[in-house]
């Protein structure tokens, strides 16, 4: 991943936005920084006081601009973030599901808890939320939409809970952070909080730059101003791979999740087999008449795309053709013995 900075930023730059930033409960994410304003020139000191006498919109929001212009941006979104850090991090839960643990997010003060569909699994299920100092309390799975693998849980305890407040949207570019129990709750440790920039969006799924390790599942991310604008989802070794179910998402179902459906895909049938492989898909069955059938597509021949957008794996290939409906048209690219290939087909029912 890289980002515009002009080389006087170099250093600091480097420093603040060191990609997978995990910060401890005892760990100050700019920690060792100082010496980095010591290394300013006069005149930026200069212009950073009198930003400070004289600020303007863009200066007092400075983590609202796309690319930071000055150590002086640089500081106030390091101020701005320890600011509203403390408070994320009591929202944000550890989830223990039998051998099994996840993450997610407290979202109303009764007790509401957003997390990732394949973390809260099917509804009724007993479940235990670790809050952030540890303390344990006894919860129920509730709804599931399988097409944005988003999922909720209620904690049966009554109680006036901290929680955090759904943003209304977010947008590529932004930044935003991840709060989350990595491995299960650790009270040694702590949440874990990764910083970065969300970098796209689609209906029911979103990437950003935040490090996403193996229990991070259900997790928020945060936008700016402490509010939720994502859920990790699908987590994979390397970036492209990690995808946040939107809030967006949650809200389109969220009666139907919170009285405890299960809301399916029921999209349109393309007619293959596939396997997990280092470019895309692999295509292992091609059903005779089926919509791949028509288009050309072969067995061993490697999925990259549908509708411009990068396969990563097998749950990621089911929910772009779940979310594509009978007769949709979809945009197909693959690649057969090192040559790409694409095309157009509309897709069928299911022939069962």
């Amino acid at each position: 991943m890289m980002y515009r900075y002009t080389p006087c930023l170099s250093r600091a730059f480097t420093c603040f936005f060191a990609l997978g930033l995990a910060i401890g409960p005892s760990v100050g994410p700019f920690s060792g920084m100082s010496s980095l304003w010591a290394d300013d020139t006069a005149d930026e000191i200069t212009d950073a006081q009198d930003s400070a006498e004289h600020p303007s919109e863009a200066d007092i929001e400075s983590w609202v601009k796309k690319t930071p212009r000055s150590t002086a941006d640089l500081k106030k979104i390091q101020d701005h973030f320890l600011k509203i850090l403390p408070e994320a991090r009591q929202f944000s839960v550890a989830l223990k599901t039998g051998a099994g643990s996840g993450s997610g997010v407290i979202i109303s003060p009764d007790g509401l808890v957003l997390t990732a569909g394949h973390v809260s699994t099917v509804p009724n299920k007993k479940i235990t939320i670790i809050m952030e100092d540890g303390t344990e309390l006894p919860g129920l799975t509730l709804g599931r939409s399988d097409f944005a693998d988003a999922g909720m849980v209620k904690i049966t305890k009554e109680g006036d809970y901290p929680f955090a407040l759904p943003a209304e949207t977010s947008e590529i570019g932004e930044w935003c952070f991840v709060v989350a129990h990595p491995g299960g709750w650790d009270a040694s440790r702590g949440s874990v909080v990764r910083l970065g920039r969300v970098l796209s969006k689609r209906t029911n799924t979103m990437q950003s730059d935040c490090k996403l390790l193996g229990g991070d599942s259900g997790g928020p991310l945060f936008n700016m101003h402490g509010e939720v604008i994502g859920i990790n989802s699908r987590i994979s070794g390397s970036l492209e791979g990690n995808f946040h179910a939107p809030i967006e998402s949650f809200v389109l179902h969220w009666e139907r999740m919170v009285e405890g459906e299960i809301i399916k895909l029921k999209g349109g049938y393309f007619g293959t087999a596939v396997g997990e492989h280092a470019e895309g898909l692999e295509i292992l069955l091609v059903v005779e008449g089926s919509s791949a059938e028509k288009l050309g597509i072969e067995e061993g021949d490697i999925l990259t795309h549908i509708n411009e957008e990068r396969l990563i794996d097998k749950p990621h290939y089911k929910q772009i053709f779940g979310m594509q409906g009978v007769g949709a048209e979809v945009a197909v690219r693959w690649v057969r013995d090192g040559k790409p290939m694409d095309g157009k087909v509309k897709l069928t029912e299911k022939p069962w």
